[in-house]
């Protein structure tokens, strides 16, 4: 039974989803900034923006890596997987600027 979890701890590799890792953790961090600093709500869309070109810069070297399975095969990490992951990102970049376009141009009640 050691030997197992040993064979499975050691396909671990945290740098594979460090991209998701930095998106979790600024989303965290961007919520408490919208928070404690209301005035920089205007801001936070670019903030945004820069996590997800950070975490697609961090997803450029992994492009070179063969297909291996990492954390016990609950992951497979193939140059396949990381073009869709940088679609998602890509993806995501677009869906917040037009967003914070949209949000710019509308006026909304401060309900909260």
């Amino acid at each position: 039974m050691n030997d197992l979890l040993h064979s499975i701890v050691a396909t671990n590799r945290w740098e594979a989803i460090l991209p998701e890792i930095i998106i979790g953790v600024s989303a965290v961090l961007l919520l408490f900034v919208d928070l404690f600093f209301p005035r920089l709500r205007n801001h936070l869309g670019t903030c945004s923006i820069g996590v997800l070109l950070l975490s697609a810069a961090v997803l450029y070297p992994q492009f070179n890596s063969d297909s291996t399975e990492l954390f016990g095969g609950l992951l497979i990490q193939s140059t396949l997987a990381n073009w869709m992951r940088l679609f998602f990102l890509g993806t995501s970049v677009v869906v917040v600027h037009l967003a914070a376009v949209f949000l710019r141009r509308q006026s909304l009640a401060h309900v909260e």
